[in-house]
């Protein structure tokens, strides 16, 4: 009988049908309520125009200050893929799409929890840590799902191949889906090579050098090279590497995911949590710890306090790495405990009751996405599509993949989301200056002759733009304001302009 077996048969079948029953609960009521963020329109739109193109398209046709012919597109298969999943079932398909994948990356943790011997209920609870941790980045539908995916797929295959070898050889199409899809397989990479380091030291060591001229060393080392090479079949070759690499060094202070773990209280104490609760399962369980897996949780762990972001691995690795300490120190603990027959009955009632209410709860949440009434300029932008047919618009940051969604390509934006991807590192800085008022703010409104303005209030650029000899303000509300250039025709005809009624029922605010 295998250590896992023995697990699992600790706690009766039905309590742990009763267990996965509130854990699948618990995972839709985490995982299925999906907000729009920014570039929600844009992966959308530029998915959209890559199936109608039948090719990855290089050249951007949404921005007046976009390079022309050099768009490096490295998300263009999750693109297509929220593209494809629109198209069959419109928002309610794109939530699908992620909780596909979301549950298919949980599935391969759990998997991959059973096989290093932790039982049914400490999985199931392992997962539902993972879940919350996950609940950040999935919360919208973005290309970072792949690498939740690619992520939870690698773990599951090195656990595997403790007892089948060859099941490495699945980490090549592991990674040519990755790498198209987003560019944290850049992690995935660094994770798989610290893998083969460890194996490497751990076969020397305990083996000799002649061992790893063998199997299972070189069939991890040869699959893992074969991983590598794999990342070059993409449609930019080794440009891909060199242009992420190139991205990924620079510092994002504007952007809020890219912030260290000690800038959100919240995040900190989960992570805090979850670190403690593990390290007191260490301890406790006795079982002998995983160097392979117990690395690469704490490299994960550091990742997540230098970048929130990056509290997707240390989630994923948290719940792999001590399930199965989770398994044993709970059965140290619960070993004194002996209820009598009416305690047991009240707990299957208690436990019953909690399914059954996770389980009315997830039957609740719609399948739809919901777009925050107060986070995007819907009410400016229909009005700016009412009376602008072609045109320019500087736009702030955030909601410029939400204007050329609605409003491109006739009527062109000046910055979006997409950052250095199409645009120049300075276009990037002129776009953040005005936004801040640094500098020589009003730069950008100089290039190429913008028709309007649109600006968020919450920022210095409202007021700046208010002072502004050149440019008239024709629309507020308390989100935004829209300037026009002083004393043209369009500024004329918007200043007496009624702004479209929009209801808002708290998801079809402007979506699509």
């Amino acid at each position: 009988m295998t250590e896992s077996t023995r697990d699992s048969s600790a706690a009766p079948r039905g309590a742990q049908w009763l267990a996965i029953a509130i854990t699948l609960g618990a995972l839709w009521i985490i995982l299925a309520p999906t907000m729009a963020d920014p570039d929600l329109w844009g992966h959308l739109r530029y998915g959209l125009d890559n199936l109608e193109a039948g090719q990855i398209l290089r050249t951007d046709i949404y921005s007046y200050l976009s390079k022309p012919g050099t768009w490096v597109n490295h998300e263009w298969l999750a693109e297509i893929s929220i593209a494809l999943a629109y198209r069959a079932g419109g928002a309610g398909g794109l939530v699908l799409l992620k909780l596909a994948l979301a549950l298919t990356a949980l599935a391969a943790v759990y998997a991959a929890a059973r096989l290093r011997g932790a039982g049914v209920i400490a999985s199931c609870g392992a997962l539902t840590g993972a879940a919350l941790g996950l609940r950040p980045v999935l919360s919208p539908v973005r290309p970072q799902m792949f690498t939740v995916l690619g992520f939870a797929l690698l773990l599951f295959i090195l656990v595997r191949r403790e007892t089948r070898p060859g099941v490495v050889w699945w980490l090549v199409p592991v990674y040519i889906v990755w790498t198209n899809a987003h560019g944290g397989f850049l992690a995935g990479v660094a994770f798989l090579g610290l893998a083969v380091l460890i194996e490497g030291y751990r076969t020397l060591s305990t083996a000799g050098w002649r061992a790893l001229l063998a199997d299972p060393f070189v069939t991890l080392a040869q699959a893992s090279l074969a991983a590598l090479a794999a990342t070059l079949i993409n449609p930019y070759g080794l440009g891909l590497w060199r242009f992420l690499l190139r991205t990924a060094t620079v510092a994002r202070p504007e952007i809020v995911e890219w912030q260290p773990l000690a800038t959100f209280p919240a995040f900190m104490f989960f992570v805090g949590a979850l670190a403690v609760l593990g390290l007191w399962a260490l301890i406790r369980s006795g079982r002998p710890r995983s160097p392979l897996l117990g690395a690469l949780y704490i490299v994960s762990l550091i990742m997540t306090t230098i970048a929130v972001r990056h509290m997707l691995f240390f989630a994923l690795a948290w719940a792999v790495f001590h399930a199965e300490h989770l398994q044993a120190a709970g059965a140290w603990l619960l070993r004194p405990l002996k209820p009598a027959p009416v305690v047991r009955r009240a707990l299957w009632a208690v436990s019953l009751l909690l399914a059954v209410a996770l389980g009315l709860n997830a039957l609740a949440i719609p399948v739809a996405i919901q777009v925050r009434e107060a986070t995007y300029p819907a009410r400016a932008i229909a009005l700016i599509a009412e009376h602008l047919q072609e045109g320019r618009l500087v736009v702030y940051f955030d909601w410029g993949q939400y204007a050329l969604w609605h409003l491109g390509p006739e009527v062109q934006v000046s910055m979006d989301g997409r950052r250095e991807t199409v645009y120049d590192d300075r276009i990037y800085e002129q776009s953040l200056e005005l936004t801040f008022g640094h500098g020589d703010w009003d730069e950008l409104l100089r290039q190429d002759a913008p028709d309007l303005v649109l600006v968020s209030k919450a920022h210095a650029a409202h007021n700046l733009m208010l002072l502004h000899p050149d440019w008239t303000q024709v629309y507020e509300d308390p989100l935004c304001s829209l300037h026009a250039r002083s004393g043209s025709a369009l500024a004329e005809e918007l200043a007496v302009a009624v702004p479209p009624a929009i209801p808002y029922d708290g998801y079809t605010w402007r979506f699509p």
